[in-house]
């Protein structure tokens, strides 16, 4: 968990960047305060899906897992839209340009969170192998896979 509050907290601070840098075109000025908005909102929503995430796979409960899966779709699915929504009803933006930043939130974030899971999901099905057949040729892949998986992920 703390890894994936550095990759997170790494991943505000290149959006930021990005987002304060894109204010200053003038064709796609005025979605600043919708992107960072959209980012609180998504951070939160990935922090806690991760948490349970963590939970479902250390407790091996696959059902609730992919039904965790299918909850988040449903909540970021709705998020997506009701944020810009409430956004524009509120501020009344004079173009339509200011949706730009809060896609590319929304794009960099489901990335993010599409390749936290899918390492999650291949720690998993390793743990799982693991769990049934442990012997000692199994013991010398498990070695063999965290090397290479640390290697490969982390440097």
């Amino acid at each position: 968990f703390p890894r994936f509050l550095t990759y997170l907290f790494s991943l505000i601070l290149i959006l930021l960047g990005i987002i304060n840098g894109l204010d200053h075109y003038e064709i796609i000025t005025g979605g600043k305060t919708l992107a960072e908005i959209s980012i609180v909102v998504f951070a939160i929503i990935n922090i806690l899906f991760v948490l349970l995430a963590a939970f479902f796979s250390e407790r091996s409960d696959d059902k609730n897992y992919l039904n965790l899966v299918f909850l988040n779709f449903i909540v970021k699915f709705v998020v997506v839209l009701i944020i810009p929504f409430i956004y524009y009803q509120q501020v009344k933006p004079e173009s339509s340009n200011f949706i730009v930043p809060y896609i590319i939130v929304y794009v960099v974030f489901t990335i993010f969170e599409t390749w936290f899971l899918s390492k999650k999901v291949k720690m998993r099905k390793h743990k799982w192998y693991s769990s049934f057949f442990p012997n000692e040729n199994n013991i010398i892949k498990n070695r063999r896979f965290n090397f290479y998986w640390n290697r490969a992920n982390f440097g």
